[in-house]
């Protein structure tokens, strides 16, 4: 089967369509002949940029869509092989309830040893090494539900992959990961009325969501044999280099590389995601931007980060 991802403006009648890039409760059909006006208007007003189509079980000519601009780029369309994506798939469900299952554990304090997300993160190091086109791809859309934890995931992979990119050791890499899953671990700590507030945020609901990775740093540093690196990510990984960061406002050589890695790959999953209330940028458009925001973000990293997702599903 080939599957093509094509902006939704470029949408004929006859193409099957696996998926439309947006929440299902937004628009909940999947894997459907698209033969009716009322689907074709309803995801053109869906926040969905993208479409996934099949290119195989369509009727008729593709049109644009297999003319070698279905990316809006002038690319060539992404080839999706169906076995690696069924099997980044599965392993990212697998994943997420992994993660929802520690990050419980973790908020109890019924565990407290991180190698209960060692095999999350040699996955996801496996599933990112297969294909990281597919593994961003799947992890882009964030709902409400699963945002957190699938933005945990993503962030683990990035920085994961960035560490490889950057030739550490096997240990370090997947400790990486570890860290990366468990960055936001904060936010499980903070009121759900609050994290996910529908509207504007007061000046004080703004502060205590600020405040998760110290909340998060808080309650793992209790815990014995807790690595250095896991605590330093967690609690620093939204300083920036040039000290307008939080919560401390640490700057320069007070951030170590793990940091600086933890940083961009959460900047970069933030900015590529799709929510229900905001676009996606392109990975491109991310990295470029980060580039440009002065001394705020290791440029050595962003060009490894920018390797690393060369090519995949977000640009």
């Amino acid at each position: 089967m080939t599957v093509v991802r094509i902006p939704k403006g470029q949408l004929r009648k006859g193409m099957y369509v696996e998926s439309v890039e947006c929440p299902q409760f937004v628009f909940s059909k999947r894997r459907f002949i698209l033969d009716l006006d009322e689907d074709l208007d309803a995801i053109a007003a869906a926040p969905a940029e993208f479409v996934l189509v099949n290119t195989a079980r369509s009727k008729g000519a593709m049109g644009a869509a297999s003319s070698g601009k279905a990316n809006g780029n002038g690319d060539a369309p992404a080839q999706v092989d169906e076995v690696k994506r069924q099997k980044a798939a599965e392993t990212l469900t697998r994943s997420t309830a992994a993660v929802k299952t520690g990050f419980t554990g973790f908020a109890t304090g019924d565990i407290k040893d991180i190698q209960a997300f060692a095999p999350v993160s040699r996955d996801l190091i496996e599933s990112m090494s297969e294909g990281p086109e597919i593994v961003l791809e799947l992890t882009r859309l964030k709902t409400k539900d699963e945002g957190t934890f699938l933005h945990s995931l993503a962030v683990g992979a990035l920085m994961a992959s960035v560490g490889q990119a950057l030739g550490y050791d096997e240990a370090t890499v997947e400790l990486l990961g570890i860290a990366g899953i468990l960055h936001d671990f904060g936010k499980l700590l903070i009121p759900n009325m609050i994290l996910n507030k529908r509207g504007s945020l007061s000046d004080v609901e703004r502060q205590i969501i600020r405040n998760h990775p110290e909340l998060g740093y808080q309650r793992l540093v209790t815990y014995p044999d807790m690595p250095g690196m896991v605590l330093d990510v967690c609690r620093h990984h939204h300083e920036l280099l040039d000290g307008s960061g939080y919560p401390q406002g640490l700057s320069g050589a007070a951030l170590s590389p793990f940091v600086r890695i933890s940083t961009i790959c959460d900047v970069y999953d933030a900015l590529t995601s799709t929510r229900p209330y905001k676009k996606a940028w392109s990975g491109q458009q991310a990295i470029n931007w980060m580039f440009e925001q002065g001394h705020c973000f290791d440029r050595r990293l962003l060009l490894r980060l920018g390797e690393v997702t060369d090519g995949a599903g977000r640009g």
